[in-house]
This record gives structure tokens, sequence and C-alpha cells, in this order.
């Protein structure tokens, strides 16, 4: 039987790891104070990663992944002081640490809305103007530091849930309350240009677009859906994909967590002493 090098060992190695580095984006989401992973082809298999470590009296407002930087991101909110902060959150784990604290929404304003702009590579956050919450949004870039750049204003909008469209350059935004539609925000201007109203119904609890598919996911009344904007022109279609297990009040999809070089190297030299030990035998 032919032998392979160590050097051809090593490189097929390197192969296998750089594809999983690769892996299909994996839908998380938050329920309660648990980080799961939600199959998205079939909502009802939820598993649970573990718990956040969120303090008591913080609850999950919503999920953002940056690609760049590989960082799963939550927006938590502090029910009784309304202090909104920004956390960290390890995928492996789920524990997440919190990286800055954006002020007391009473005072600021409510953060609602919340994603990664793949055209910025920054996040990017919605907040209610304190003065008039639900019927004005000022839109922001978002650094791991807290610090916000004003982007835009819309006016008339409440956006509850966002997700960024990288395919158009777009913001799009979705209200729980009374409002129910989806919004097309330009980031440029705040112009909000409604794409469907009221087919949400009052169920919506957030929005996350798949790179994958080139699809817009939302947890909508306790099932997960996909919505078919078509391209902007309208009339939305949404696609029920079934139930999901728990309350899920915010998704995200990231990509999947890869070993660690550590464990890369420590799994190369447990393979080459085992070929080694081979041909000792042998």
């Amino acid at each position: 039987m032919k032998k392979f090098s160590l050097f051809t060992l090593l490189i097929l190695m390197l192969f296998l790891f750089s594809m999983s580095a690769q892996a299909s984006l994996l839908l998380y989401g938050v329920r309660g104070n648990e980080l799961v992973i939600i199959d998205h082809n079939n909502p009802a298999n939820v598993n649970v990663v573990g718990s956040l470590g969120l303090a008591p009296g913080n609850s999950s407002f919503s999920l953002a992944y940056d690609p760049n930087n590989d960082v799963l991101a939550v927006l938590a909110r502090n029910t009784s002081s309304n202090v909104f902060t920004l956390h960290t959150v390890n995928q492996v784990t789920a524990q997440a640490t919190q990286v800055a604290n954006l002020g007391d929404g009473d005072v600021v304003g409510f953060y609602e809305a919340f994603d990664f702009n793949d055209a910025t590579g920054k996040f990017i956050v919605s907040r209610g103007v304190s003065s008039n919450v639900f019927l004005s949004s000022d839109h922001f870039s978002l650094d791991l530091a807290g610090n916000l750049t004003l982007l835009s204003t819309s006016t008339g909008t409440d956006n509850d849930n966002g997700a960024y469209d990288p395919v158009l350059d777009r913001f799009l935004t979705s209200d729980s309350n009374s409002h129910a539609g989806l919004l097309s925000i330009n980031l440029s201007t705040g112009a909000a240009t409604q794409l469907g109203a009221g087919v949400l119904g009052s169920g919506a609890r957030d929005l996350a677009f798949n790179k994958d598919d080139g699809k817009l996911y939302a947890v909508n009344s306790g099932a997960l859906r996909t919505i078919d904007t078509n391209n902007g022109n309208g009339p939305l279609t949404l696609n029920n994909l079934g139930t999901i297990t728990g309350g899920i009040s915010a998704i995200a999809f990231a990509q999947s967590p890869v070993p660690e070089p550590s464990a890369l190297v420590l799994s190369m030299i447990s393979l080459l002493a085992f070929v080694t030990f081979r041909k000792r035998l042998s």
C-alpha cells in the first residue's frame, strides 16, 4: 500500500480545517436566557447551546453577527431600569460578555432593530426618539465599544426588528405592534418604503437575512417564516416553515464555530502519532 508522506498528511488536515470553516450558516436564537441553534429547515428541532448568563432583569432584545470578526452580539435591556447594553456571545459556551453600556432608554430612547451592516463593516441599530418613540427612529452605526454614529432619521416608523439586506443594500424592519408591516429603510436618507402592511400580524419578534439562500427569515407568532419581497417590488409572500419549540425573542444567522488553532495543532499531533505508531507495527 502506498504510504502518505507527513507533508501530504498536513496538507490534508489543513484542507479539512478550511472546509469546516466554510460550513453553512447556522440560525442562532435566544430563548429566555438561553442561546439555541434552530434548524431552519425543521424549526421544531431546537438545540440548546447554553445559558447566556445575563444578569437578572435583563432580557435579550436582538442578535446580530459580524462575519468580518466572527463575533455574535446580543442587544439586551434591563426591564426594570430600561438600560440597554451590548454583549458579545461565545458561540461554543453561550456565555455573554458585556462590552458597552448604551444608556437609559427613558433618556436616550429605546434601541430596537439591530443587525450587521456589510456595507460599513459595523453594526446598525435603530433607536426610537425618546420624545416620540413610536413615530420616529434614528439609525446609527455601532461598534463594539458602544460608539454611535448617526446615519439618518425615519419619521412615522417604529422599527422594532431589523435585518440588513446585503443584496440590495437596505435595512428591512418590522413593527411588532399595531402597524405589523415590513419596511425598507434607505440608510442615507431615512426614507421608509412600505413593502407590505399588516402582513406579519402583531407577533413579529425578529428578522434575519440568510446569505446562503438569499432569503429573509422572520420569527412570527411562534413560527419561523421566510419572506419573499420580490426584490422590493412586492407584494410580500410569507412561507411558513413550521412552529419553533419555545418562545424565541431574537435570531441571527452566523458561521458555525471552528476549532481554535491550538485544537487543530493537537489534532494533527494526535493523528501523526497514530500514523507513526501504525508504521512501527507494520
